[in-house]
């Protein structure tokens, strides 16, 4: 269960100082986390986001790239903790790196998980 980022800078995210827009970088990691988790749990699951933070390390600039990583035996705990519990908070870290693989981010999310309601 992994899937990779990638933003190339370009005229349209380029912000005054030369460098990727912070929001293009939010956007990047914060439009796919939510969707990521619950394919990976399955259909019977409903993931919401409760908290999104960014933490600027350098100047993004050129490529810039991530990576998602959820294994098997986690969303297996995941899955486990709520046959125990209605609803559980999923706190992860992402960073997102220049080409020089040098950290420019790190996104931090914090994901709500419940069984989804069955209606008669």
């Amino acid at each position: 269960n992994e899937i990779h980022l990638s933003l190339r800078q370009n005229l349209f995210n380029t912000n005054y100082f030369g460098s990727v827009f912070g929001g293009s970088l939010f956007s990047m990691v914060d439009l796919v986390t939510a969707p990521f988790l619950q394919n990976a749990l399955g259909k019977e699951f409903v993931v919401s986001d409760l908290k999104s933070e960014i933490t600027f390390w350098r100047p993004a600039k050129g490529l810039i790239k991530g990576k998602i990583n959820i294994s098997d035996k986690e969303i297996l705990h995941l899955i486990e903790s709520l046959d125990k519990e209605k609803s559980i908070d999923y706190s992860f870290a992402i960073d997102l790196f220049n080409e020089t693989n040098q950290r420019v981010t790190q996104n931090q999310k914090l994901l709500r998980i419940r069984l989804k309601l069955k209606h008669f």
